[in-house]
């Protein structure tokens, strides 16, 4: 993995807070690489790893998550801690797409998005700010291969299309 001078995942958080409630951490491995411009590191949440886990993203600026469809069991949460970005997402059986912006820099800030079954969701780094993006994703039940989410092809073909315009839009006017 290689970071960027201004990269953050090295500032790990020792808890992440869910609700009012907060969990330790444990990371389970050195940041690899998802596609070019996202990174991430694994973690367990301690308190609660029988029944969820996640990583922390990180989303170099101008680039952007894959998009991921929600798989048919579990929920994902979504928390941005720093950068500023947009969280383009679409709830299941919806065909428009939902922005949440933040930036942390100016305390603009997006509560913790709760995803069911089914919801497409795509990161996208603001390329005009100081520092890359930097999130959670929070998984339960535990993450599995294949079944967590569904990338590309597995896509409804018509709702991945509404998505990667909608990406496509944004980056264009941050540009």
């Amino acid at each position: 993995m290689q970071n960027t001078p201004e990269s953050t995942l090295y500032d790990l958080p020792s808890s992440i807070q869910l609700g009012n409630e907060h969990y330790t951490v444990t990371y389970n491995e050195d940041p690899e690489e998802v596609i070019k411009g996202v990174t991430c590191i694994t973690l367990e949440l301690n308190e609660i790893s029988e029944i969820a886990d996640g990583a922390i993203v990180e989303v170099q600026k101008g680039y952007h998550t894959p998009i991921q469809e929600v798989g048919h069991s579990f929920i994902a949460i979504e928390q941005p801690y720093t950068g500023s970005g947009h969280l383009l997402f679409m709830r299941n059986g919806e065909t428009n797409v939902n922005y949440h912006y933040f930036n942390t820099e100016n305390n603009i800030s997006c509560p913790p998005l709760f995803l069911e079954p089914g919801s497409l969701l795509c990161w996208v780094a603001s390329s005009s700010k100081d520092h890359n993006l930097v999130f959670a994703e929070i998984i339960t039940p535990r993450f599995k291969a294949g079944e967590t989410f569904k990338e590309g092809s597995e896509i409804d073909p018509v709702r991945f299309k509404l998505m990667k315009n909608a990406i496509n839009q944004l980056l264009r006017i941050e540009a």
